[in-house]
């Protein structure tokens, strides 16, 4: 009589076990999850916008939504155990935020990441300045002959 076991969720079971993995030192690794059947070498990793630091992870809605002013992306089959950076200059990073470039700071406004804020939302353009481009990084002076109030047109009047 053929006696096969599964291999259980939030664990990775090697080829030709004859008994169930000790919990201890099978647990599906961090930035993956192990769904019921997994088997070395193939956890599956957190998807894109998420990420998971802790092991044993069973289900993909188990792993957690990258932060606000983070995003969570890896274009391997490596698992995102960790946010992957903080967003970049001239982007924002809602919640669940996978690829760094995925949401530009609209004519108007601006983000500089090394201001050390939240990175969820772009700032208005100050008065005195203007944002003409999407992704602006920093503000340009007004020019000479020009007035800029803090508006999110300020930036068309100029162009």
């Amino acid at each position: 009589m053929l006696n096969l076991m599964v291999c259980p969720a939030g664990r990775v079971c090697i080829e030709g076990l004859d008994k169930e993995p000790p919990r201890a030192t099978n647990l599906c690794p961090a930035g993956f999850y192990c769904p019921q059947g997994n088997v070395v070498p193939h956890p599956r990793s957190c998807p894109n916008g998420t990420y998971n630091d802790h092991q044993g992870l069973r289900d993909a809605t188990e792993c957690t939504p990258c932060p606000t002013g983070y995003f969570c992306y890896s274009d391997k089959e490596q698992g995102i155990a960790n946010p992957t950076g903080p967003c970049p200059s001239g982007y924002f990073c809602p919640p669940g935020t996978a690829h760094p470039y995925s949401f530009p700071c609209p004519i108007g406004s601006y983000w500089n990441s090394s201001l050390g804020q939240g990175g969820d939302t772009c700032l208005p353009c100050p008065a005195g300045f203007y944002c003409k481009s999407i992704a602006t990084e920093t503000p340009a002076v007004c020019p000479h002959g020009f007035f800029c109030p803090q508006v999110e047109d300020s930036a068309e009047e100029l162009a």
